[in-house]
Order: C-alpha cells, then structure tokens, then sequence
C-alpha cells in the first residue's frame, strides 16, 4: 500500500514538473497592422479562451508590438483565436490559430540586442508575443526579442503562426462599423 502511495505521488509530482516547465515567466503581447489600414482587434485569447488580452484599435506598425500587454506566469499557449473588424473593407474577420511547439524554446532562448542610439547591450530581453494582421484576413504571429526593429540592432523574429482568418460578416451584411453600432439615431421625421 505505501509503495502504491509513493508511485501515485511521484507520478503526481512528476505531471506538475512537466505542467509547470513550459511556464513563461513574464512575455509581453501586442498586435500591429500594415500602414494607414485601420482595424479594431475585438479578442486575442489563447488555448481555447483560457486567458486572453485587450488590443484595441491599430493603424500601423505590421511586425510590431503595440498596444503591449504584460503577461506574468502563463504555459506558452498552443494556440490563438483572434476576431478584428477591418475598417477599410467592412469585414469582421475571425480565425483560431495553432501555434508552434518551438514557441516556448524560441521565448525562452532570444538573443541579446543592442540599442544603436546609446551603443548599449539590452541584457535579459524578454519575449515578445507580436501578432500582424494583413490584408484580407491574413494574420501571422512571431516572438521577437525586442517590441520593433526601430534603433535595434540584432532584432530576431521567429514565425511561430500564419492563417488565413474567415470572413464572419461580409460587407452586404454589416449593418456598419462598431464605431456606427454606438451612435445614436439622428434621424428627425418631418410633419406634414
């Protein structure tokens, strides 16, 4: 019986170890989109919702982390299920996405980068999580070593993610833009 208790707490023990391994310790996540196109990101959650971020409105910066969230304690997800409504086209789009296995190697082993500006070495970089949405409902996700490539030198990205999103509403049957949604109706009716 005692043998029986010791395997089923070694066994125990050893699932937590291995739960417990893949855990980032801190990673910052954030979104960007091509130049001039606006979008408005309506969720980015992972593994099936179990946590999620908040990444706003974007009009720029494809490759880059903006709009940065801080994210402490958390497995290096399998997978992200993004929704965005798109201005230019009037589409919300919306996709789940599966994730690498090297994404937790990949977040955990990042190379220094230098800032060009000060000449200085940024010692003990931290993950960066960055989602691009394209055009047309493409969406691709990287970790990188450092937010942008903007006065860094030795800046990595590492494609971690790529999907071709669904169309969730098409123009004909949008009744407009969530900015439209919330306006009030100015509408006034005439008596005759």
């Amino acid at each position: 019986m005692l043998q029986k208790l010791k395997f089923i707490l070694l066994v125990c023990f050893s699932l937590l170890v291995s739960a417990c391994s893949e855990t980032i310790d801190y990673m910052v996540v954030g979104a960007g989109t091509l130049d001039h196109k606006e979008i408005a990101v309506h969720e980015i959650s992972f593994d099936n919702k179990s946590w999620s971020i908040i990444a706003g409105t974007k009009s720029c910066c494809y490759g880059q982390a903006k709009g940065m969230n801080g994210v402490y304690d958390r497995p290096a997800p399998k997978s992200a299920y993004v929704q965005w409504y798109d201005y230019d086209q009037k589409v919300r789009y919306g996709g789940t996405m599966q994730l690498s296995e090297k994404l937790y190697d990949y977040a955990t082993d990042l190379p220094d980068f230098r800032w060009i500006v000060q000449n200085e070495k940024q010692k003990n970089t931290r993950p960066y999580l960055i989602f691009g949405f394209g055009e047309h409902g493409e969406v691709v996700a990287w970790i990188s070593n450092a937010a942008s490539d903007q006065n860094i030198e030795g800046r990595v990205m590492h494609e971690v993610g790529r999907i071709q999103a669904e169309v969730l509403t098409n123009p004909s049957e949008a009744s407009g833009s969530p900015k439209e949604d919330t306006a009030t109706d100015t509408r006034s009716v005439s008596a005759e």
